[in-house]
């Protein structure tokens, strides 16, 4: 049966010493190419605190369920990002995951989520800017336990970036996230999160920590 999910998700962000804030918000549309074959739409705008829209990208995926623990996908994201001299540089990103879910128990799931992503941006010889590529391998596991009982499920998750560079590969991101979705009568959901973005290896003098409120309401036809 095929099916559309409406998500739209607002990241209310707020910022300590050596601290950047955002908010971020994410619209978006996904349903059944067949029973094992999804598609998905998204947009998403990030808001700085002083900037205004730091960054927007739509992105689009297909994921396919292999297995009911291996599901991998697909995505391309186009990329408008605010750059330092107050203009908006395009890039384009190509990302490849594979999902491993378990089933512990009725109540408690777990998922790794290993990505591999591409971006690269290109400039004409009038702009001032070179071509740039960046490889970057992402560690996503999470676990989700769905309290009897109540409408609460909690999760808590943590990332892991490690940028591929010639000589120089390392680690450059870590991101913690604690939440829960509240399990309301279809077709609305609701959650609430909170993550802490930290940047290893800042050689660029930037804020290097996000600490990023999150809210989610899903709607589903």
């Amino acid at each position: 049966m095929r099916h559309l999910v409406l998500f739209i998700v607002f990241l209310p962000v707020f910022g300590f010493s050596q601290s950047s804030g955002q908010v971020w918000s994410e619209i978006g549309l996904k349903g059944d190419v067949t029973k094992k074959l999804d598609w998905s739409v998204e947009i998403n705008t990030r808001f700085g605190s002083a900037m205004g829209v730091e960054s927007f990208f739509p992105q689009v995926g297909l994921k396919y369920k292999v297995a009911k623990w291996f599901r991998p996908s697909i995505q391309y994201r186009f990329i408008l990002d605010l750059d330092r001299y107050g203009n908006y540089a395009p890039a384009n990103r190509f990302m490849l995951n594979a999902s491993f879910e378990k089933d512990f128990n009725k109540r408690l799931a777990g998922e790794i989520r290993i990505r591999y992503q591409n971006e690269f941006s290109r400039w004409s010889s009038n702009s001032g800017y070179e071509q740039s590529m960046k490889q970057i391998v992402r560690f996503k596991p999470e676990l989700v336990y769905d309290i009897k009982k109540s409408v609460f499920k909690p999760y808590i998750n943590s990332e892991l970036f490690y940028t591929l560079e010639p000589y120089n590969s390392h680690f450059s991101k870590l991101r913690i996230g604690v939440g829960t979705d509240f399990e309301i009568d279809d077709p609305l959901s609701i959650g609430i999160g909170y993550i802490y973005d930290k940047e290893l290896n800042n050689t660029k003098g930037l804020p290097s920590i996000r600490h990023v409120f999150t809210t989610s309401i899903k709607y589903k036809f």
